[in-house]
């Protein structure tokens, strides 16, 4: 591997392919982490996905959050380098790219957001913050009927109870 970005590595189209042409040029391997693969539970289900247990793969719906405390962590580069979007929808769009492979790919992506809260938060900054704490994406697939609907939200709550007898609890 000669050089590896974590995802993802660029926020428009065009930059993404300038990069890609780049590295061709240069004869170098290059390639996009995208961590979630490497997750138990998402393996899990790709596996589930690929064997048919879960029946054919009509709709794709996810959501992930960050608590607003998180904000903090991402001060430096929240609204500047990337976004909730960047940072979490990137890995479920993979996600459903990974487990469909070649079958289907995303042919069209439509966003609708919400914002306020983080730029209020961020407001102490010296810059101007202008982050979304909402992000929905609809992703149309191309060989495939019916969108996917990937939220990601800079709004969680600050203590998170997953699963029906409270394993998984931060």
């Amino acid at each position: 591997m000669h050089v590896l970005v974590t995802k993802p590595p660029t926020q428009h189209l065009h930059e993404h392919r300038t990069l890609a042409a780049l590295a061709k040029k240069a004869r170098v391997l290059a390639a996009v982490e995208v961590h979630k693969r490497y997750d138990p539970i998402y393996i899990d289900a790709r596996d589930r996905i690929a064997a048919g247990a879960m029946g054919p793969f009509s709709f794709f719906s996810s959501y992930m959050s960050q608590p607003k405390v998180q904000l903090e962590t991402f001060r430096g580069w929240a609204g500047k380098a990337s976004d909730i979007s960047y940072y979490l929808n990137a890995h479920h769009i993979d996600f459903h790219a990974w487990c469909l492979g070649a079958s289907a790919r995303p042919e069209t992506v439509t966003a609708l957001f919400s914002d306020g809260v983080a730029n209020r938060l961020l407001s102490s900054r010296p810059c101007h913050v202008d982050t979304q704490d909402t992000i929905t994406l609809a992703v149309q697939w191309r060989n495939r009927n019916g969108p996917d609907k990937l939220t990601n939200t800079y709004l969680g709550p600050d203590k998170t109870i997953l699963g029906s007898a409270g394993e998984g609890m931060q």
